[in-house]
């Protein structure tokens, strides 16, 4: 008994123990949760006054280039009025200094932040010593202007292409959880959902670009992993060739015209290219209007298509192709037994045998007769 109970207090502290350590560990999760909270909201506050900050060099960058332009007029009326009007007497002196405060003082009035203004003065202009110190000055704020602005373009252009790196991600991840996705109305949501986005992103205009890669990629990938499952293949060909048949419709060739121009099928075309042009001459109208004008997407514009999204409709046409062939290896696979017990080689009857000797006997009387 006594060893008994010296078991369970064992047991007992073991189990208090326990739940120490599980409220411990529970207590630090919860700290790095707060704290991994803390850092969001302190992040999220940065983004926002980074973001009121560019809005605010915006503005300032506006105000500075509108006080320049406002500066070098002030400074060009000063020199044109003093070339025009300075003469030997003292009269036409007396008239430029008056014509050259006016516009001195119009300027000041105009800008009077600007330090090319505030250094000026109506005598000064009539001196016309002054001037080229206001064109230096002008000249200091055109290059710092330029600084601010070359500054502000380079902002921008790092916001943007966070924001489209941001977008892409989320195109990767929607692919990655494609099969949750499936049909709308009979229609592949992911071939549409990529396309719309390729064609809002402006990448099929794109020189050089990525994203077509890791698309590539990523079903690959989720084909790969499903070579045997011929839902996931049927899935993942119909978004396939859904992306393939809007692209077709929608790149135009570098001659002008779309690549899915109305060629005759010959022979070794792939099978997109064979259920293309099935689909045209199922249908004459169709075919003799496709002879006309090359048929669109209605509500779709025509994209002049760079080098990386023709690439791009060349993989998918070779995926397209990779598909069908898993697919049609799996059929095959699963229909060679059945057909090998339906085809059975062809038996003899019973009375085969004495129906050839009889010949037989009969083709020996005929020779010993003869």
């Amino acid at each position: 008994a006594a060893g008994l109970k010296a078991a369970a207090a064992e047991t007992q502290f073991a189990l208090e123990q326990g739940k120490q350590a599980a409220a411990s560990a529970l207590a630090a999760e919860k700290e790095k949760s707060a704290e991994l909270e803390s850092q969001l909201a302190e992040a999220a506050a940065e983004n926002k006054e980074l973001a009121v900050r560019v809005l605010m060099l915006e503005n300032e960058n506006v105000r500075l280039k509108q006080m320049a332009k406002e500066n070098f007029m002030a400074v060009a009326a000063d020199k044109a009025h003093a070339a025009s009007m300075k003469t030997p007497t003292g009269g036409s002196k007396k008239t430029s200094s008056i014509f050259s405060g006016i516009a001195t003082r119009t300027a000041v009035a105009i800008s009077p932040l600007t330090p090319d203004s505030a250094g000026s003065s109506p005598s000064a202009a009539a001196n016309g010593g002054e001037v080229g110190e206001a064109g230096k000055g002008g000249t200091g704020d055109e290059a710092e202007i330029e600084r601010q602005q070359a500054e502000l373009d380079a902002r921008k252009a790092s916001l943007a292409s966070a924001r489209a790196q941001e977008d892409h991600e989320v195109l990767l991840k929607t692919i990655e959880r494609a099969s949750e996705i499936g049909f709308s109305g009979g229609q592949p949501v992911l071939a549409c959902v990529t396309f719309r986005s390729l064609l809002h992103w402006h990448v099929f205009e794109m020189e050089r670009t990525g994203l077509f890669d890791r698309i590539m990629a990523e079903m690959s990938g989720a084909v790969e992993t499903n070579t045997d499952n011929n839902a996931q293949l049927t899935y993942w060909l119909s978004n396939t060739f859904i992306l393939l048949h809007l692209l077709q419709r929608t790149l135009k060739t570098s001659t002008g015209g779309m690549s899915g121009g109305t060629r005759r099928p010959r022979a070794g075309v792939g099978i997109f290219d064979r259920f293309s042009s099935r689909l045209r001459s199922s249908s004459p109208a169709v075919a003799a209007k496709s002879e006309d004008a090359t048929p669109g997407i209605p509500g779709v514009r025509q994209v002049d298509a760079k080098y990386p999204a023709f690439l791009f409709k060349q993989q998918l046409t070779a995926f397209v192709e990779k598909i069908y062939g898993f697919l049609r290896d799996n059929m095959k696979k699963e229909i060679t037994p059945q057909l090998g017990s339906c085809i059975q080689a062809p038996r003899q009857r019973g009375g085969g045998g004495d129906g050839a000797s009889r010949r037989g006997g009969a083709g020996a009387a005929g020779g010993g007769g003869a």
